[in-house]
């Protein structure tokens, strides 16, 4: 299939469930289980190992200035953004206040 992928399904044209499973499908088929909306990460469970964890891939992350859209979409950007606002907050003296909400089926690899 030639067609485009999203990184992120904000840029959907149409935003109804046929796009949004569409998106995710085209990206799952590609082996890519991370597509972002905004700033939320949907991960499909690929059902097999995909080289998505490396040292090489944390670093890239943590090195980026905004993982969001410089590099394709991760779990590490998620983490890499909630680690600067915590590290701002606290440089900035104010009490840091922050939640990272993972959530999905049982057994599906939270």
């Amino acid at each position: 299939d030639d067609k485009p992928l999203l990184d992120d399904l904000v840029n959907l044209i149409r935003l109804d469930e046929e796009s949004i499973l569409d998106s995710l499908r085209a990206r799952f088929d590609r082996d890519l289980p991370y597509t972002l909306c905004g700033q939320i990460c949907v991960s499909v469970n690929p059902f097999k190992w995909l080289p998505l964890y490396t040292d090489e891939r944390v670093k890239e992350y943590a090195a980026a200035d905004n993982p969001f859209s410089e590099l394709p979409p991760h779990l590490y950007a998620i983490a890499h953004a909630a680690h600067r606002r915590l590290v701002a907050a606290l440089e900035a003296g104010t009490p840091p206040s922050q939640s990272v909400l993972v959530s999905g089926e049982s057994g599906a690899g939270k």
